[in-house]
Formats: structure tokens, C-alpha cells, sequence
């Protein structure tokens, strides 16, 4: 069969079929099929609430550590008040806490994120040591007290640290004990009894006052003996030169065993070490001084030796050994035979402490300590380190 055929035959039958006339009118077509057609729903997006990423949480608490920590009064030996370390854990907590409306919200990536920031967190509170030195702030008082260790064979200074300028520095001296924790930091607190001090600093002098019938309390010879090392230690950071005795009783005026004294120079400081003292295994550790003769490279060398008879450590390690230990200018330079033996970690910062007081005592104002470690603590190495104001400090809130 032809395709001509077949075309023919087409056009045939369409002739034969019926007419057909569509009479709906146009608008009501259009009508009709706009109300069939349903549109398209936009998809509604899930809101996400975006927790702010703990790492932003972290570099604040490091921001806050940092400033505090480049002020060692803040993390003082012995405090009476709350630690900065449980104000940063309580932020740290207070910041990991998920709202209600959150909580099911935090992606993957955002979950791992944290994850790192605390494991950034974990690694920055291990490098907050204790510091056992201390510096004047603008707006802190520093009070200058002194302990006996528990057999009474050393004067070990104290500092008290008062939250506010131009705290009554007399009325604190007059109740100076009850500051002091005989137990639990193994000390012996002086028995001053009673008496009081009035600082005179237009004739450079401190008054003693000693009140009627004063014994010494329950000191016996050795420590009527320290009386004038205690009474120097408390009061030359004042630069006060003399200390005056006013007796109540117009009988009885005699200090024990050290008889009848109106008046004392105070010990001007020798050159000292200091070393680590501590009581027990649960005691406080604390610097202490002690009088040397010698040059800085002795005395550095001294610090590496234990005095047992008067519970007091080694403040260098005995396996630390210094291939160099000059002076530029007021700078003391110190090098050590292996350079990465220094670490990051509280044996090290006490160790630099105990160096900047003893550099200290020998007139330099700064040590500069070359170390692979770039910094341990508080203490940049391989550059300036400033002596510290003072030493053992106890915050008083």
C-alpha cells in the first residue's frame, strides 16, 4: 500500500466526521484551569540557631588569664578567697551549658569545634602555676609580715595583700596573727601579743608598742633571739631605718632575754639565697631566705642544695647546671649547659622566682634565662624578666 494512498484515505475520513463547536467562553476556561492548578509551596526553611563558637569563649579566658598572669599578685602561694582557676572552670562550665531551644540544634562541625577549644582550654589551665612572688598594684596594698619556721631556725617573709590603696597598713599589723594559718602552713607565728606599730615615716622609724606586763607569750630564748630579724623583715620594705620601743608599764620595761632596749637599727638585708621551704607533704610551700657570702655564681650553686634541719628544699634542681652566668649591667644572663632541660611546669617557674629574689638581693633588677622553651608560667624566656616587689603573698579579701 502507497503512502499516496494512505494520505488520500486520510483526508477522506476527516471530511466525513461531524463539526464540533467549542461555545465556553475564554475567561471561564481560564478560570477553570487557574483553580486546578496549586501552587507550589516554597519550602520552608528550618531556622538554626547557631550556638557562638566556643572558641570564642576560650580566647576570652585566655585574654583573662594572660592580663592576670603578667601580674603574679593574682596567683598568690597562699589565698584566702576563691581561686581565679575555679572562676574560669565556673565560666567555662557556665559556657558549655545548651539553652532549651538549642540544645538539639549543634552540628557536627560545631560539636567538634568545641571539642577542640577544650581540648585548647585543658592545655592552657595546666600552665597555670602558682606564683610565690608578688608586685605592686594600683590599686592593692601590700602589708610586710614575717613566720618562723615550725623549729624556729628561720625568718620566713610574708606578704599580705589588701584589695584596696591606702588600706590602714597599722590597723592590719595591730591584728597581723589572725592573718596567719600556724597549721596548716606549718609556720610559727611570732608572739608579738598584743603589741602594736605605728609607722613614722618623716623620722624613718617604726614605734613598737609593748603593752603592761608583756612575756614574749610561749617563745622561749630562740625566738626572743629573732625578734630584731622579724621586726627588720617586716619593716625595711618601708625603707624605714629604726625601730623605737614604748613600754605601757612604767615597771616593767625589759623585752625578755633581750633586757631593757629603747631602741634597734633595722638589719639592713645581706646578700640572701632563697630556697623552698615546706613542713609536711600537705604544707604550704614557701620561700625563705638565707644569709651568703659569696658571689652570684656561688649562690646559684648553693640553691641547688637541700637544708634538711629546717625542712627547707633545694630551689634549683640538683640536675640543672649552668655553662655561663654573667652580668650586663643590672641584668643578670644566665645559660645552662642543655638549654631544653627547662620545661613548662611549676618546679621551673619556682625555680625562676626563687632566682629573680636571690638576683634580686645581689642588686640586679632583671635576669634574662636562655632556654629552648619559650615560655614557662608567667616568665618569658631569652628576654628581660623584672624582679618581683615582694615575696609568699597572702590575698586578704
Amino acid at each position: 500500500m502507497s503512502d499516496k494512498f494512505n494520505e488520500d484515505k486520510i483526508k477522506s475520513l476527516l471530511k466525513d466526521m461531524p463539526q464540533v463547536n467549542d461555545t465556553l467562553d475564554k475567561d471561564e476556561l481560564y478560570r477553570k484551569v487557574a483553580s486546578n492548578i496549586t501552587p507550589k509551596r516554597a519550602r520552608k526553611r528550618k531556622r538554626t540557631w547557631l550556638i557562638p563558637s566556643f572558641a570564642t569563649v576560650a580566647v576570652i579566658c585566655l585574654v583573662v588569664i594572660i592580663a592576670q598572669s603578667m601580674q603574679p599578685s593574682n596567683f598568690g602561694a597562699l589565698d584566702n578567697g576563691r581561686s581565679q582557676m575555679d572562676e574560669v572552670s565556673e565560666n567555662m562550665e557556665m559556657a558549655q551549658l545548651p539553652t532549651e531551644n538549642n540544645e538539639n540544634q549543634i552540628t557536627t562541625n560545631e560539636a567538634e569545634e568545641g571539642n577542640n577549644d577544650m581540648a585548647i582550654m585543658e592545655r592552657a589551665e595546666e600552665e597555670i602555676f602558682t606564683s610565690r612572688v608578688v608586685n605592686a598594684q594600683e590599686n592593692t596594698t601590700l602589708i610586710y609580715g614575717a613566720v618562723l619556721d615550725n623549729n624556729a631556725n628561720a625568718v620566713i617573709p610574708l606578704t599580705f595583700v589588701v584589695d584596696k590603696l591606702n588600706a590602714d597598713v597599722e590597723s592590719y599589723y595591730s591584728h597581723l596573727n589572725d592573718y596567719i594559718r600556724e597549721e596548716e602552713w606549718g609556720v610559727f607565728a611570732y608572739p608579738f601579743e598584743n603589741m602594736t606599730f605605728d609607722i613614722n615615716n618623716d623620722n624613718n622609724e617604726v614605734m613598737i608598742n609593748v603593752p603592761e606586763n608583756y612575756q614574749f607569750g610561749n617563745g622561749g630564748g630562740t625566738v626572743q633571739g629573732l625578734f630584731e630579724t622579724v621586726i627588720s623583715t617586716m619593716f625595711l620594705p618601708y625603707q624605714l631605718d629604726t625601730a623605737v620601743i614604748d613600754y605601757a608599764s612604767s615597771t616593767n620595761q625589759e623585752l625578755g632575754m633581750l633586757g631593757n632596749i629603747e631602741s634597734f637599727p633595722l638589719e639592713r638585708g645581706e646578700q640572701q639565697i632563697y630556697k623552698m621551704y615546706q613542713s609536711s607533704e600537705n604544707g604550704a610551700s614557701l620561700f625563705v631566705p638565707f644569709n651568703f657570702t659569696g658571689d652570684i655564681v656561688r649562690a646559684l650553686e648553693e640553691m641547688r642544695n637541700p637544708q634538711e634541719e629546717t625542712n627547707t628544699q633545694a630551689s634549683i634542681p640538683a640536675d640543672y647546671s649552668f655553662s655561663s652566668i654573667q652580668s650586663n649591667g643590672d641584668e643578670l644572663l644566665i645559660q645552662f649547659d642543655d638549654p631544653s632541660r627547662p620545661q613548662n611546669d611549676q618546679q621551673t617557674q619556682d625555680m625562676i622566682e626563687a632566682i629573680l629574689l636571690t638576683a634580686k638581693s645581689f642588686g640586679f633588677s632583671s635576669v634574662n634565662i636562655e632556654a629552648d622553651v619559650a615560655q614557662v608560667g608567667i616568665y618569658p624566656m631569652n628576654q628581660s624578666i623584672f624582679v618581683p616587689d615582694a615575696v609568699n603573698p597572702v590575698h586578704i579579701r
